[in-house]
């Protein structure tokens, strides 16, 4: 159950759960529609006592995020989460827990991210995890592989918590697949070792992998594996897995969803509904993992029997139960501990991987767990995976048979490097299989897959099928804005683009006519709409001429020389009739132009009201296009006012 304000937004929630608990999710806002301070309440059962989590978000001038706090029954709050931000909007820094841990981010002149700390120095308490990013420049000529000129990574060094450091040299086939990572340690100078190496990958023409080769850490064969297919489905997998010889055949159901797995020993997979998500892995009654949902394909919990004794975890909402108790509390940098009142953070790469989960006692860092990949996701070995299981893109561990990776959609299964169900959204990718996972390129793309855009606390967004939550990231909902640079922003529908829009002002270039107490108009010329919407054209770097003469009252010219305008990131001050006689009473500054992107039509002019006394509500307006090329809207601050524009005044250049 969702209740909203008068603005649409989304002020609280109430969702019950199997056991007849619940969360209800309280929100507030600030004036331009960011949440500032949000509290959940959570029951596990209807006579539970109740936990209070609260949350507050701060930003910057600009909009950006700048601190999150939270706190576990108490209005103390402890700051998760601080961001910086360079001039040109690049967070260059995050600390985390009071400031205590910093990852400092690095950039080259293309804006690619180069490094996460850096791993050459020594390390210490506050930056126990660094990576470094290689792109066009060689990262050793000792491990196989090359400079990359095409936006590929074509090395990565990292260190954790000591100062041993490792690396991967990436080698790729022309259409940008990974072919092999060439793995090597560094002390001084790159020595090269089979040891963790991806010796090779090959591919058919769809993407559907048909060998893969991984050494283990004594650089021995701990895959080597071939692959067929019927289609693009695979239907079996020999060779050497897991360091012995095995051979599996897998078949599928008329949706295309793997439901059995020779090559695990799982006779049967059962998949929940129409939605494609597994809800069974079976071996036999003594082992076998079990997923339960809601009707919208949210998990509620999963049990997994193995060797005839069940263990049961249980999601709700950020709330993870284990054996019937509470055992952690999601955040956004990590998890809360409710048996020890600790706060455990994740240090994560550049895929949003899992590297270092941390906790503090006092101000010294202590280290709990430690986690390296193979290129595509598997694991060099387990790490205290009793301390955490939200690894491999931040996406949880499912380790009962095998590695696999719940996307919320899908299953991912990094030691084969494919999906086992079908993308979704296949139809939009003719030439590529819809099993193939991240392009085949994991070293530098991520593949959440699904049909609802999320954004992270850096303001990064990423489309996966659902509405399901997605730890690390708040759900924005089936549409998303993504600006790209120039005042432009292109707005996404799922995952299509459907609509571009240009700006030509920018909110700091408001002026209003209005005293900011709202008692009504300023005094002089500053009381006056033409004079302070002209006064908001210059800012675009141009000027409003005066006179009825340099009025353009056909529609259709009207909207044509508004165009020629915009495309010199220029505005233009337009005469609206607020009345409907007829008569132009009011001027305004056309601030944007929002293009139809399957059309190429202009549907829309936005424009900053002088009438407004209120920021917020002056620069949030819009003109809607016509067919006849008329334009009209109403104004944010008073929705008795059907604007239509009766004049628009040229420029002076």
């Amino acid at each position: 159950m969702n209740y909203y304000d008068k603005y649409g937004q989304l002020i609280q929630s109430y969702q019950t759960n199997p056991e007849g608990g619940y969360n209800r999710l309280s929100t507030a806002y600030n004036f331009t529609g960011q949440p500032i301070y949000r509290q959940t309440w959570h029951k596990k059962t209807a006579g539970s006592t109740a936990i209070t989590l609260n949350e507050q978000f701060d930003y910057d001038h600009a909009g950006r995020p700048t601190y999150v706090r939270h706190g576990y029954n108490t209005t103390t709050l402890t700051i998760v989460a601080q961001y910086t931000y360079d001039e040109i909007g690049r967070m260059v820094k995050k600390e985390l827990h009071n400031g205590y841990q910093d990852i400092d981010h690095s950039y080259n002149i293309r804006g690619w991210l180069t490094q996460l700390n850096d791993p050459t120095a020594t390390v210490s308490n506050d930056k126990l995890f660094a990576l470094q990013l290689f792109y066009d420049t060689d990262m050793t000529t000792t491990l196989t592989g090359g400079a990359q000129y095409n936006g590929n990574i074509n090395g990565a060094m990292w260190r954790l918590s000591t100062d041993s450091k490792k690396g991967y040299n990436y080698s790729y086939d022309g259409l940008n697949r990974l072919t092999a990572g060439d793995y090597g340690t560094y002390s001084g100078s790159w020595a090269t070792t089979t040891a963790y190496d991806l010796g090779s990958v090959a591919y058919d023409y769809n993407g559907n992998i048909t060998s893969l080769n991984r050494k283990n850490s004594g650089g021995s064969n701990r895959e080597n594996l071939s692959y067929t297919y019927t289609g693009n489905q695979l239907g079996s997998v020999s060779g050497t897995y897991n360091g012995s010889s095995a051979s599996g055949s897998f078949t599928y159901d008329g949706n295309g969803n793997a439901v059995s797995d020779g090559l695990r020993g799982l006779t049967t997979i059962g998949y929940f509904d129409e939605l494609n998500i597994p809800k069974q892995y079976y071996k036999d009654a003594s082992n076998k993992v079990d997923y339960t949902y809601d009707a919208s394909g949210l998990k509620w919990g999963k049990t997994a029997t193995i060797s005839g004794t069940a263990a049961t975890t249980l999601y709700y909402g950020p709330f993870i139960y284990v054996g019937g108790s509470l055992n952690k509390v999601l955040t956004s940098e990590g998890y809360y501990d409710p048996a020890t009142s600790l706060y455990h953070y994740y240090l994560k790469d550049h895929l949003g991987d899992t590297r270092i989960t941390l906790h503090y006692s006092g101000t010294t860092a202590v280290v709990d767990q430690e986690v390296e990949y193979y290129p595509f996701g598997s694991l060099f070995a387990d790490n205290n995976l009793d301390k955490n299981t939200y690894l491999y893109n931040g996406k949880e561990l499912n380790n009962e048979f095998f590695e696999n990776y719940d996307y919320g959609a899908r299953f991912y299964d990094p030691e084969l490097g494919r999906w086992h169900t079908v993308d979704p959204h296949a139809e939009n990718y003719y030439s590529w299989s819809p099993y193939h996972y991240a392009a085949n390129n994991p070293v530098s793309v991520t593949d959440p897959t699904g049909m609802d855009w999320y954004e992270d606390e850096k303001g990064n967004t990423m489309w996966q099928k659902g509405s399901a939550e997605v730890e690390g990231y708040k759900n924005i909902g089936t549409t998303y804005t993504q600006n790209i640079g120039d005042g432009v922003s292109i707005k996404f529908d799922q995952n299509e683009p459907v609509e571009m829009t240009e700006k030509v002002l920018e909110t700091g270039d408001f002026s209003s006519q209005m005293k900011a107490d709202g008692s009504g108009k300023k005094d002089g010329d500053e009381g006056n709409c033409f004079n302070q919407s002209g006064k908001m054209v210059e800012k675009s770097g141009t000027q409003s001429l005066g006179g009825d003469a340099n009025g353009i009252k056909d529609s259709k010219s009207g909207v044509d020389y508004l165009n020629t305008q915009v495309d010199q990131g220029k505005s233009a001050r337009v005469q609206v009739d607020r009345t409907g006689d007829g008569n132009g009473d009011h001027w305004v500054a056309i601030s944007s132009r929002t293009t139809n992107l399957k059309t190429q039509e202009v549907t829309k002019f936005g424009f900053f009201d002088p009438g407004a006394s209120q920021k917020g509500k002056g620069t949030n307006n819009s003109f809607n296009v016509g067919t006849d090329n008329s334009m009209t809207g109403k104004p944010t601050y008073n929705q008795n006012y059907n604007y239509r524009v009766v004049q628009v005044r040229k420029n002076k250049n």
